[in-house]
């Protein structure tokens, strides 16, 4: 029979390991709580610097979150309006040739080929700024954009101008000549500023690019403004809701890991602690 001291260093061994037992544990469910709250992160947009994209043609950037690009070659392309020539130029750079004419030629710059641009006409002139990402499948692009034109309502057809995206080794038309339909300040029209997204279908490296293109001839001016461009990475919350049915899923699956982590590691607590003794 154990006496008293006996029995009451053994209670006293049993509540040290129950207590070590249960600060282990506390620890290894801290640690998955971590682990779950960092896969249910709310996802973290990335603004992109304007200022270091590189430019061809007439490209004006003011600050890393607006850039002004147009299809003016400081020529005569606005005469019929009477004005100077180069008005409607933001930076002193004339547009640069596509297809033909004096190198650097737009798509080489865009690493794409010439017909690539021929959107609803004969891509003639344009300019552009780009940039090189590397995403995950399912990122969002967000970016602000605004169109603005001298060309009229009566020359829409193989003259509509337009503004583009270039990601993933596509060309995609943001707008043209038929959405500017507000009266503007400085051109003859405007379409209102407009928020855009774009997700990325293939994770991978890619020249994302903005631009604007004249259609078909050279005369009569069209510009793109380009602001607040950000990049959001894949997350749970970011692609599937958590009200969805799947969403609901996979984070019940989550928090259903982790309780299992908890419990397989304290159990091996418990069984190394009864080996010890």
């Amino acid at each position: 029979m154990a006496s008293p001291n006996e029995a009451m260093k053994a209670r006293l061994k049993k509540r040290k390991t129950g207590n070590r037992i249960a600060l282990r544990g506390f620890l290894v469910l801290k640690s998955a709580a971590i682990i779950i709250l960092a896969a249910l992160a709310p996802a973290t947009a990335a603004n992109l610097d304007l200022t270091q994209w590189q430019q061809l043609g007439d490209v004006k950037v003011f600050d890393a979150d607006r850039a002004e690009l147009s299809t003016d070659a400081k020529q005569d392309d606005d005469a019929d309006l009477g004005v100077i020539a180069g008005k409607f130029n933001f930076s002193g750079n004339p547009a640069a040739a596509i297809g033909f004419g004096t190198p650097p030629l737009l798509e080489d710059f865009l690493g794409i080929n010439a017909n690539q641009l021929d959107i609803g006409g004969f891509a003639y002139e344009g300019s552009a700024i780009k940039t090189t990402i590397s995403v995950s499948r399912g990122d969002k692009l967000t970016f602000q954009g605004q169109f603005f034109t001298n060309e009229t309502a009566a020359a829409i057809g193989p003259f509509n101008d337009y503004a583009f995206l270039l990601a993933e080794g596509k060309v995609i038309k943001l707008t043209d000549v038929t959405g500017a339909i507000i009266t503007s300040s400085f051109f003859a029209s405007e379409t209102a500023e407009k928020t855009y997204s774009y997700n990325f279908t293939t994770g991978g490296t890619y020249p994302l690019a903005f631009g604007v293109i004249d259609l078909t001839d050279y005369p009569l001016t069209s510009a793109l403004r380009i602001g607040n461009v950000s990049l959001i990475p894949t997350n749970i919350p970011e692609t599937i809701p958590e009200s969805s049915p799947v969403g609901g899923l996979i984070i019940f699956g989550c928090f259903g890991i982790g309780i299992n982590l908890v419990k397989s590691n304290i159990l091996k607590l418990i069984n190394r602690e009864r080996e010890g003794n």
